[in-house]
Order: C-alpha cells, then structure tokens, then sequence
C-alpha cells in the first residue's frame, strides 16, 4: 500500500513538474509575445515621431511660403524708383541743365497684374502737367518728364482691382518712399 502512495505521489509530483513547466513555457512565450509586440510599438511610435516631425517642417515651409506670398502680394511691397538722363548742352533760361527723368514701379509679380492704374502726382509750380497716368505693368508703370531737377514730393496713387488704392510719397531727390 505503501507502495501505491508512493506512485501517487510520484505521478502527482511528475504531472505537477510537467504542468509547471508547461506553465513556465507559456509565461516564457508570453514575455517573448509581449516583448515583440512593445518592440513593434516602439518602432510604430519612432516612425509616427520621424512623419509628424516631418509634417511640421512641411507646414512651417507652407506657412514661410504664405507669409512670402502675403508679403509679395502686398501694396506695401511695391518700391518707386527713379531714372535721369542728362541731355547734354540743353539748358533751360536759368542756365539749369535739362535732363529726362521717368519714375516707375518696382511691383511684386503676384501684385502686377491687379493693378488697374497708377496716377503720379508731381508737387512742384514749374511741372506744366503735374498729373500723369500709367496702366502699362510691362514697363513698371512708368512715367516720365525734361526738366532741370529732381522733385522732393511726388505723390503715387496705386488703384488696384480690389477698389483700394495705396499711396506713395517717393522723394526723388533723396530716392527713398514712405507709403499709407
């Protein structure tokens, strides 16, 4: 009887040690599993970091590119400038060289084409035609006058197809602009 115990006891020990490793296998396959899977999530996770970051340089080149655009298409972007031509051994009755001066635009592209009109203001007593128009972008809107000197106020209306319309105060002496 003793002996029958002792082969319970045996069989109970073995199927006790084979459940244990059956169960320490399954554990095993379960960290080696788990292991996997948070490996693969690691990398899911290093990918989406490398593609959001990669977005966020693409949007912050969009929004570098909207603000050039903004900027470009802005009247505020547009420069007066100014050309002399001396015409040499004609004075007027002073004895005052006379030269050919022309004043056009510098006009961002994107704003070109929306321009309907630019009306040049030319503040001084001796312009006999102090108003003058341009509508031509080809060539900058340009207008020009003979006479002996620079003006210190020439006032620039830029009508644009919108219905607004952009000053500029350009001193042609100077060759600098202020604008409102």
């Amino acid at each position: 009887m003793e002996n029958i115990e002792y082969l319970k006891i045996q069989k109970s020990s073995i199927l006790s040690a084979g459940l244990s490793l059956f169960g320490f296998i399954i554990i095993l396959s379960s960290l080696g599993f788990s292991y996997n899977e948070i490996k693969d999530k690691e990398l899911q996770v290093k990918n989406l970091t490398e593609l959001e970051e990669s977005l966020q340089l693409k949007i912050d080149n969009q929004r570098d590119i909207i603000r050039e655009l903004e900027i470009a298409s802005s009247p505020t972007a547009i420069v007066a400038q100014s050309n002399s031509v001396e015409l040499e051994g004609i004075k007027d009755g002073d004895g005052r060289q006379i030269y050919d001066f022309s004043i056009f635009l510098q006009v961002p592209i994107l704003l070109k084409e929306k321009i309907t009109e630019v009306n040049y203001f030319f503040n001084h007593p001796s312009m006999l035609k102090p108003n003058r128009k341009s509508t031509n972008y080809a060539n900058g809107y340009n207008v020009s006058y003979r006479g002996w000197g620079c003006l210190t106020k020439i006032e620039i209306t830029v009508h644009i197809e919108n219905g607004k319309n952009h000053k500029i105060y350009y001193n042609q002496c100077a060759g600098n602009q202020t604008a409102k």
